[in-house]
Formats: C-alpha cells, sequence, structure tokens
C-alpha cells in the first residue's frame, strides 16, 4: 500500500473519528443538552454528514477533478457549520480549554488529508487550479481496485460507534432537556 492512502486510511481517519468521540464527551461534561437543547446537536450531526461525504467520496471514487472539488466543497461547508456550530454554542455554554483544542484537531486532520490526496492526484489538482472548468468534464468513477470490503466496513463501523451513535444520543438527549423545560 503507499504511504499517503495508509497514512490517511490508518491514522488520520482513526484520529479525527477518537477526536470527534472526545468531542462528545466533552460535550456531556458541559451539559450540551442543558445549555443548547437539540439545536447544537443538529449542527453536530450536519457536520458529520458533511464529513461523511467526503469519506464516501475519497473512499469509493477514483479521485480526479470533479472529487478534488468536491472533497473540497464538503471541506468549506464543514467549515462554515463548524463556525456556527462554535457561535451558537460559545453563548450557551463554557466550551472548555480540552474541548476547543479538540476542535483544533478536528479541523488540522481533514485539511491535512485533504492537502494529502491532492498531492497524492497532483494533476487533477493542478487541472482544476489552471482550468477549473475541467470540473465539468471530469467523470464520476467507482474505486478500481475498490478498497477492500473489510477496510470499508471497519472504517464506516467506527464511524457509526464513535460518531454517529454518539451524536445521535446527544440529540435524543436535548430533545428530552427541551420537553422538560417546556412543561
Amino acid at each position: 500500500m503507499d504511504v499517503i492512502p495508509a497514512l490517511i486510511l490508518w491514522l488520520l481517519l482513526p484520529a479525527w473519528i477518537l477526536a470527534g468521540f472526545l468531542d462528545w464527551l466533552c460535550h456531556r461534561r458541559s451539559q450540551i443538552a442543558v445549555h443548547c437543547g437539540p439545536w447544537e446537536s443538529l449542527m453536530h450531526l450536519l457536520l458529520l454528514a458533511q464529513a461523511g461525504a467526503a469519506l464516501i467520496l475519497g473512499m469509493l471514487f477514483e479521485i480526479n477533478e470533479v472529487v478534488l472539488a468536491l472533497l473540497l466543497l464538503c471541506f468549506v461547508l464543514h467549515e462554515i457549520t463548524g463556525y456556527a456550530d462554535i457561535r451558537f454554542a460559545h453563548a450557551r455554554r463554557d466550551i472548555s480549554p480540552a474541548e476547543q483544542r479538540i476542535h483544533d484537531y478536528m479541523t488540522a486532520m481533514p485539511v491535512t488529508a485533504l492537502f494529502l490526496v491532492a498531492i497524492l492526484h497532483w494533476p487533477a489538482a493542478r487541472s482544476i487550479a489552471l482550468d477549473p472548468a475541467s470540473i465539468l468534464a471530469a467523470p464520476l468513477r467507482l474505486k478500481s481496485p475498490p478498497l477492500p470490503v473489510p477496510q470499508v466496513l471497519g472504517i464506516f463501523a467506527g464511524v457509526f460507534l464513535f460518531s454517529l451513535l454518539p451524536y445521535v444520543e446527544e440529540l435524543y438527549r436535548g430533545i428530552r432537556a427541551l420537553k422538560t423545560r417546556n412543561r
């Protein structure tokens, strides 16, 4: 296996999943459900959907101009949503120094992965920079050969267990707190 894909799949991705889980623990500690209700949790699920879209694109499709552009779009949307999330949370609850540092890593890892993918697929990245219209001409194709099924399932299982489930639980607690407050 090449070094850059291995670095992304076996180091950056698991570290990002772990950081997301640690972020969820910080949310529990700060009583996010009481202070923010379900609203911040909905933003967290939107952030996860944006990151998940990039993850699916990178794992299942050949990296070319259109996929690189979509990965960049996912990253930019994720950063905008992340900013809105922090702005919303900051006004309603304490964001501990530990949570702030975790957020730093949750931003650094995807941007690092994006740059590594761009370096690995430099002709496509260069094509986008020199001729942005090349994005429209690039076909969307499944990876050939595809990543090993156990590897893909393992990654999805990690995201499901340590990202999706905790944030759905967080949403549930927020809805319950909102209902309790409105009684």
